[in-house]
């Protein structure tokens, strides 16, 4: 009754109208004369239209000044119309009062757990046309950006966007505007009232009207990728690199050699690969001790790769020995101007050895390693300090 009456208070247009209409069909029916012409019928119009704007009571209330409407005309007219025929128009005007009232309180209760949904919603919902200008949002938007729905209703959406997000945001659209998808998981960055940017998350669909929205603000999800992204890459780099002198570990270097072969295939380049070993090494570290052993492995690694080319690789093997990999160079460039320099860069007045072993363009990786190891192994054997080329 409460909400009754307070739905009559805000709907004075609706009941004057209703009157009127209440007015002109009893005043109808004293200008007809035949009984049977059924303009008490029309009263189900007002009857109709206080129950959509006011509910099942108001319907009820509506019927019943119809049904005494009618009763009045029916007396003052001497107008005998039976038990029937009165309890006919009864039960049409109440069933239509009750019935059009049922369906408005259903549809409205509908339309409020809506607005209710979309003002509390911890998303960003929104609606937005094709023509760039938001219609409707919720309160969440200023929530997580800090403007208000005033600040941003009849605003164009992409005023909001990050310029570097602006193209795919409007291929996203285009997408909803053809019918051809929805926007499912796209991400872009959103300004805030403060200036800073925000990593929203959209979930969108279309009527091919209007553009409805789902968002969620993904920054913090966002930079906890980024950041295991980054703890990912560094454990990655400490995977593949040596601890000691800096210089990519066996492992890595592996990874290149497969990578180069295949290069060296595509293109038909020559491939070098060099076995180098410090001379009397385990004399130094025993004479000097481990720490100048490590500090002359250091030494040895910044040394080589200040003397070889960007695109050699240069890696620790194990202990004193070191892999290098020489792409598309000829054999007698490969020892005169880069192997030279390598056994030339080393530090402490000491000396190194090195074998040299061309690929073939077949054998595989070990092969190829077995035959530079044999190399080396015969320069060590020779008298060391010497370059040994593999047959």
């Amino acid at each position: 009754m409460r909400s009754f009456l307070s739905g009559l208070t805000k709907s004075r247009a609706t009941l004057w109208i209703a009157l009127g209409l209440y007015a002109l069909i009893f005043a109808a029916r004293w200008a007809v004369s035949d009984q049977g012409s059924g303009l008490a019928f029309l009263y189900v119009l007002p009857i109709a239209l206080l129950a959509m704007e006011l509910g099942v009571i108001a319907g009820f209330a509506a019927a019943a000044l119809a049904f005494t409407l009618f009763c009045g005309w029916a007396l003052a007219g001497d107008v005998s119309l039976g038990v029937i025929g009165y309890l006919t128009r009864a039960v049409i005007f109440a069933a239509v009062g009750w019935l059009v009232g049922r369906l408005a309180t259903q549809r409205r209760l509908l339309e409020n757990e809506s607005r209710r949904w979309f003002e509390i919603s911890n998303a960003m919902l929104g609606e937005a046309t094709f023509d760039n200008h938001f219609i409707r949002v919720s309160a969440a938007w200023e929530k997580h950006l800090g403007f208000s729905p005033g600040e941003i209703i009849g605003e164009p959406y992409l005023k909001f966007v990050h310029p570097d997000d602006r193209e795919q945001t409007l291929a996203a659209v285009r997408g909803l505007a053809d019918g051809s998808s929805g926007i499912v998981n796209f991400a872009n960055r959103c300004i805030t009232k403060t200036g800073d940017w925000r990593w929203i998350r959209w979930n969108a669909t279309s009527d091919k009207k209007h553009i409805y929205a789902v968002g969620i603000d993904v920054t913090d999800l966002m930079q906890a990728e980024a950041e295991r992204d980054t703890l990912l890459a560094r454990v990655e780099q400490i995977a593949r690199t040596d601890e000691l002198t800096g210089l990519p570990n066996r492992r890595a270097w592996e990874e290149q050699l497969r990578l180069e072969l295949s290069r060296a295939a595509r293109h038909s380049h020559p491939l070098h690969m060099v076995m180098l070993d410090i001379d009397h090494f385990k004399e130094y570290n025993d004479t000097h001790g481990h720490q100048a052993g490590d500090a002359l492995l250091r030494d040895a690694a910044v040394s080589w790769q200040t003397a070889i080319r960007d695109v050699d690789l240069i890696a620790r093997y194990g202990g004193e020995e070191f892999a290098m990999l020489v792409p598309d160079v000829q054999a007698d460039e490969a020892v005169d101007s880069i192997v030279e320099r390598l056994l030339q860069a080393i530090p402490a007045g000491l000396t190194c050895s090195a074998g040299i072993a061309l690929w073939n363009g077949s054998e595989l990786p070990e092969e190829l390693v077995a035959r530079a190891d044999v190399a080396l192994y015969l320069a060590k054997q020779s008298g060391r300090n010497r370059i040994v080329i593999a047959a």
